[in-house]
C-alpha cells in the first residue's frame, strides 16, 4: 500500500525513495521546520487477540531501544532525531526519523566508479576503519546492528573527489526492535548475503556484525561477495562451506589480507577477532606488511651438494629448523612458509625467504669462530657474529611454495656478513656441524667394521658358554658373591665387549651404535648357539643402549679433544645403559613372575668396565685422527 501523503505524527512522506525487506524509506518533511528528512517505516500486524502484557513489553522495549540508539553520538552514525508509532488499517506503522543524505550510500558510490578499476588498498582500509568505528561504538552500548552493508552506509563527498567518502552507519537496531514487537515474524532477520551462521540461527552476537563487515570488505576488495545465490543456497555456504580466499578474484591481494578476512569470517564467533576494531586493526597492519621475512645465507660448497640442516634465530627469539636440500644453487632463493613474520598481531605466520650464497669450504669455515654455533642472529649490522642477516619487508608476496633462480632481493635485504681476512688467519677452525640422522660413507664403513668386531667378540663368548661345562669357573660369581645371575664372570666378559658398540656409538653415531650391537650380536649369536637363544626384550635393549649413547653427538660433533666433550659423552652412555638395563629387569621380571631389581643393580656394575675404558678409547683414537690429518696437511 502506497504511503505518499501520508502524516506520520508532525512528518509527511513525501515519496518512496529506498525499500528493502526490514522497511521502505521515504522522503520526508517537517511540517512545522520546513525541512527534509529520512523517515524509514516498518510495518507490523495487529494480532485479533493480542495480549495486553505483551504489547505493554514491547511497547517498553522499542522505547528503550530507540532512546538507546539516539544517544549514540558518533560522527560515522547517522543520528537519530524521532520515532514513533502509528495504527493505519490494523496496521502498526513503526517509524524512524534521520537526516537525509542526498548522495546517496556507499553501494550508490561504487556503482558510480569504473568497474574495470579495483578500488585502492588504502580507500578500503579507510572505509573499513570508519565502519568498524561506528560498529564498535554501537557494541559498547550493547546494540547489535545486524545488518550491516553497503547500502546501510550513507556517505558524505568530501572536497577532494580523489578520496574515499566519509560514512555514516544508518538503519540501527531493525532487527532488535522487530524481535522487541510480539505481533512480528519470528524469522531470521537480516540480508542474506552478509548473514552470519548464528543470524541464521537468530541468536546474534556482536561478532554478527563482524562477519557482515567482513562480508563488505570482501566486496570492495574483489566486487563481489564470497557466496551468491537464492536465499536457502546463501543459508547453506554461510553455515557449511568455508569462503574462499579474496585473493582467488583479485590476484594481487596478499596473503595477509585473506587471512583476516578468512578469519573474521569464522563459522563459529568465538573464533572471530575478539571486537570488530580489533578486526580493523588486523586489517591495517596486513596492509602494511606482507608477512614475509628476508635473508640471506651462506653455506659451503659441500653443503650445497649434500643439503644440509640450520637453526636460524628469527625476530622475537623465535627458533626455525631449516632443512636445505641436495644441489641447491648460487644465488637459488627458497619460499619456507609459516616461518615468518604475523600477518598481524596475534595472527599467522608469512614466509621466510632465503637467498642462498654459496662460498669455498675455507671461507666457510673461517668465517666461524670456534664455539659459534649455528643459529642466525636477526641484525644488520656487519660485525653481527652470524651467518645470514633477517630483515623485514613490507614487499609483495611472491607466490606459493616455490624455488626461483636468479631473483631481486627487495632493497631491504643485506647480504651475508663479509669476513676480515687478518682476523680468519687468526681464527682457530671450528668444529663441523655433523648430521647425526644422515648416513653416509663414513658411518657404513665404520658400521660394518663395528658389526664385524662386535659380532666376532659375541661369537667367541657364545662358543665359550655352550662349550663350557656346568662347572665352569666362567659361572661363578665374582668374589664369591652375586647380586644377580649376571655378576659372573662371563657377565664381566660380556659387560666388556659392550666397549666396542658404545664407542662406536659416540664416534659415529647412533645409527652406527646400533647397526653394531643388534647385528652384530644376532650375528655372534646365530653362529655359536645355531639360533637367537635370548629373549627380544634383551636385544631391544641392546638396541635402546647404543641408539642413547650415540645422541652424544648431538653435543661433540665426533669431537673429543676436550674433557667437556668426553664427560658428555660418559653421561649420555650412563644414560643409555641405564635405560637399556631397566627394559631387561622389566623384562625378566615379567618373564619370571617376579620384581628383579637385583637384576638391574647387576647390569649396572657390569657396564662400569665400558664407561671407564670408553674415554681412553676416545682420546686415543682423536689423537691418532689429528695426527693423521696433521700429517696429511704437511707439505
Amino acid at each position: 500500500m502506497p504511503l505518499e501523503g501520508l502524516q506520520l505524527g508532525k512528518y509527511r512522506l513525501v515519496r518512496l525513495i529506498g525499500s528493502g525487506g526490514m522497511g521502505d524509506v521515504y522522503l520526508g518533511e517537517d511540517v512545522r521546520l520546513s525541512r527534509q528528512l529520512a523517515i524509514k517505516v516498518m510495518r507490523a500486524e495487529v494480532s485479533p487477540y493480542p495480549d495486553e502484557d505483551a504489547v505493554k513489553d514491547g511497547a517498553r522495549l522499542f522505547q528503550r531501544e530507540m532512546k538507546a540508539i539516539a544517544t549514540l553520538d558518533h560522527p560515522h552514525i547517522l543520528p537519530l532525531y524521532d520515532y514513533g508509532e502509528e495504527l493505519l488499517h490494523q496496521t502498526t506503522l513503526i517509524y524512524m526519523v534521520m537526516p537525509f543524505r542526498p548522495e546517496g550510500s556507499l553501494a550508490d558510490w561504487l556503482r558510480q566508479r569504473n568497474p574495470s578499476e579495483p578500488l585502492p588498498l588504502q580507500d578500503i582500509a579507510s572505509l573499513v576503519s570508519q565502519a568498524a568505528e561506528a560498529l564498535q561504538k554501537a557494541h559498547d552500548h550493547q546494540i547489535i546492528h545486524q545488518d550491516v552493508k553497503l547500502s546501510n552506509f550513507l556517505i558524505r563527498r568530501k572536497k577532494d573527489v580523489s578520496s574515499p567518502p566519509d560514512l555514516q552507519l544508518a538503519d540501527f537496531g531493525i532487527a532488535k526492535i522487530n524481535s522487541a514487537t510480539s505481533s512480528m515474524s519470528h524469522a531470521s532477520r537480516g540480508t542474506p548475503i552478509s548473514m552470519a551462521p548464528e543470524q541464521w540461527n537468530g541468536d546474534p552476537v556482536p561478532a554478527t556484525d563482524q562477519y557482515a563487515l567482513a562480508i563488505m570488505t570482501y566486496q570492495l576488495l574483489t566486487g563481489r561477495p564470497p557466496f551468491r545465490g537464492r536465499p536457502e543456497q546463501m543459508m547453506y555456504q554461510h553455515l557449511t562451506v568455508p569462503p574462499p580466499p579474496p585473493s582467488t578474484f583479485r590476484k594481487d591481494l596478499p596473503a595477509s589480507i585473506d587471512a583476516v578476512l578468512l578469519h573474521a569470517l569464522a563459522k563459529r564467533p568465538q573464533e572471530r577477532f575478539p571486537s570488530i576494531s580489533e578486526f580493523a586493526v588486523a586489517f591495517q597492519q596486513a596492509m602494511q606488511s606482507t608477512g614475509d621475512l628476508y635473508a640471506t645465507l651462506a653455506i659451503s660448497e659441500g653443503e650445497a651438494a649434500t643439503g644440509t640442516k640450520r637453526e636460524l634465530m628469527l625476530p622475537g627469539g623465535r627458533k626455525a629448523q631449516v632443512s636445505l636440500p641436495q644441489g641447491v644453487q648460487d644465488k637459488q632463493v627458497l619460499r619456507l612458509e609459516g616461518l615468518g613474520e604475523p600477518y598481524y598481531a596475534g595472527g599467522p605466520l608469512g614466509a621466510l625467504v632465503l637467498l642462498l650464497s654459496i662460498s669455498s669450504q675455507d671461507k666457510t669455515a673461517l668465517s666461524k669462530e670456534a664455539g659459534d654455533d649455528e643459529t642466525v642472529a636477526s641484525s644488520g649490522s656487519p660485525n653481527a657474529r652470524s651467518k645470514a642477516v633477517l630483515t623485514s619487508s613490507s614487499s609483495q608476496r611472491t607466490g606459493t611454495t616455490e624455488t626461483r633462480d636468479e631473483p631481486s632481493p627487495p632493497p631491504s635485504e643485506v647480504s651475508a656478513v663479509s669476513v676480515d681476512p687478518q682476523r680468519a688467519q687468526k681464527s682457530k677452525p671450528s668444529i663441523p656441524k655433523v648430521n647425526i640422522w644422515k648416513i653416509g660413507k663414513r658411518q657404513v664403513v665404520a658400521a660394518i667394521i663395528g658389526i664385524v668386531l662386535f659380532g666376532v667378540l659375541d661369537y667367541v663368548l657364545g662358543a665359550l658358554v655352550s662349550n663350557a661345562p656346568s662347572n665352569s669357573p666362567l659361572f661363578n660369581p665374582i668374589g664369591g658373591l652375586s647380586f644377580s645371575p649376571y655378576d659372573t664372570f662371563i657377565g664381566v666378559l660380556y659387560g666388556l665387549i659392550f666397549t666396542v658398540p658404545l664407542f662406536f656409538a659416540v664416534e659415529f653415531g647412533p645409527w652406527v651404535g646400533l647397526a653394531s650391537v643388534v647385528i652384530g650380536a644376532w650375528l655372534g649369536d646365530y653362529a655359536a648357539f645355531h639360533s637367537l637363544i635370548f629373549p627380544w626384550y634383551l636385544y631391544t635393549s641392546d638396541a635402546i643402549f647404543a641408539f642413547i649413547s650415540g645422541l652424544a653427538l648431538l653435543q661433540t660433533r665426533g669431537r673429543y679433544d676436550n674433557w667437556r666433550a668426553i664427560t658428555t659423552a660418559v653421561i649420555m652412555s650412563a644414560i643409555g645403559i641405564i635405560s637399556s638395563n631397566i627394559l631387561v629387569a622389566i623384562g625378566d621380571s615379567i618373564a619370571k613372575q617376579a620384581v628383579l631389581f637385583n637384576d638391574f643393580l647387576g647390569l649396572t656394575l657390569l657396564f662400569l668396565l665400558p664407561l671407564i675404558l670408553l674415554p681412553i678409547l676416545l682420546v686415543i683414537y682423536n689423537r691418532i685422527a689429528n695426527r693423521g690429518k696433521s700429517t696429511s696437511t704437511t707439505p
